[in-house]
């Protein structure tokens, strides 16, 4: 299992969106420019995606697997908070 080893929190309360986040993942993987919402059913992340010429978005990272979608979730939901508290 691949686990995160350093997490950076810009704050941004743009509306819903709380915040953008850098997760580096064993030492060896950085995903930039994940964003964390605050929505109706609590909070969520999404990933980097671009828009293609023709418009359509596509992902560019993104966790094959839910348990690790919802370990940076956590991990990021935990980083945010200890920023705000600051």
């Amino acid at each position: 299992m691949m686990e995160i080893t350093k997490t950076i929190i810009y704050r941004v309360n743009r509306g819903k969106m709380l915040a953008y986040a850098t997760v580096t993942l064993n030492d060896s993987i950085v995903i930039s420019g994940i964003r964390l919402y605050e929505g109706d059913n609590g909070r969520f992340i999404l990933f980097p995606s671009r828009t293609s010429k023709k418009g359509r978005k596509f992902d560019v990272a993104f966790p094959c697997k839910d348990e690790m979608r919802e370990m940076i979730l956590k991990e990021i939901e935990f980083e945010y908070l200890n920023e705000v508290l600051r």
